[in-house]
């Protein structure tokens, strides 16, 4: 009788044994404060501050299992850390009892290892792109550099034009200073109209210019087209019949009383 009441005694105690260690994990999560209060946090999208709290947990109880799977997750999906969500999941599948949850962390494990795998190839086709924009942009930097160097010598070049012209104008200038100082006649001196005493009678002799003819000055000088040709034959010497005025001749315009009827 003894005998059968310590034998079902121990079955008791095994059976209690058993459900402990089943729910020892949940028991764990749901009693440590830090992992309570990360799941509230994560519910609120607070996930950084979330991810602080389940580091504490695990930290405070290292057997806290669920702590790394929730910080693989808000690594993945929130923090964009693939590389901390992997470290997570490796840790709960080494050490997770939950055969879903981990058949669920193996899939997302494989997953982030794609992504970075593709990630590392596309890194890898840029850097031939990214050193050949190095390239152009060194390129560029030494054409600017030459352009500023142009620019300087055309600059000097047209400063030296300048002088050079300068220093022109001013020798033309004397030049002409001294030409005129040279000359018996100015333009102050002498006119086209000259007034001479000949025989107490005023004849008036015209400079001939560029366009003059013996009509016009018929017109100008006696208000007439019609004695042009006495004008001719008063200045015969000078014309030898001709009819034709050539600039610098010195013409006589008598008065209109000594022409030639």
């Amino acid at each position: 009788m003894k005998t059968k009441t310590v034998i079902i005694i121990l079955a008791i105690f095994s059976i209690g044994i058993f459900t402990s260690c089943s729910k020892t994990e949940d028991v764990i999560s749901s009693n440590n404060p830090f992992y309570i209060r990360g799941t509230r946090l994560l519910e609120n999208g607070q996930y950084a501050k979330a991810a602080d709290s389940f580091r504490k947990c695990l930290r405070l109880t290292p057997e806290t299992t669920d702590a790394h799977l929730q910080l693989a997750m808000i690594h993945q999906d929130h923090l964009k850390k693939p590389v901390h969500a992997l470290y997570h999941y490796k840790m709960f599948i080494e050490k997770g009892e939950d055969a879903k949850k981990v058949d669920m962390a193996r899939q997302s494990l494989e997953k982030i290892k794609t992504q970075l795998a593709e990630t590392s190839n596309i890194d890898t086709s840029r850097q031939p792109a990214q050193s050949t924009l190095a390239e152009d942009s060194k390129e560029k930097k030494e054409r600017i550099k030459e352009l500023e160097r142009q620019k300087k010598n055309l600059l000097k070049k047209l400063k030296s034009v300048n002088a050079q012209r300068i220093e022109a104008e001013k020798r033309l200038k004397r030049l002409r200073t001294a030409n005129s100082q040279d000359s018996p006649d100015t333009d102050e001196q002498v006119s086209n109209t000259d007034r001479i005493r000949v025989s107490e009678t005023d004849i008036r002799v015209h400079t001939v210019q560029r366009g003059d003819t013996l009509i016009g000055l018929s017109r100008k000088y006696y208000n007439t087209d019609d004695l042009w040709d006495e004008i001719q034959q008063f200045n015969n010497n000078t014309l030898h019949n001709k009819t034709a005025l050539k600039p610098g001749m010195r013409i006589r315009i008598p008065a209109k009383e000594q022409l030639k009827e």
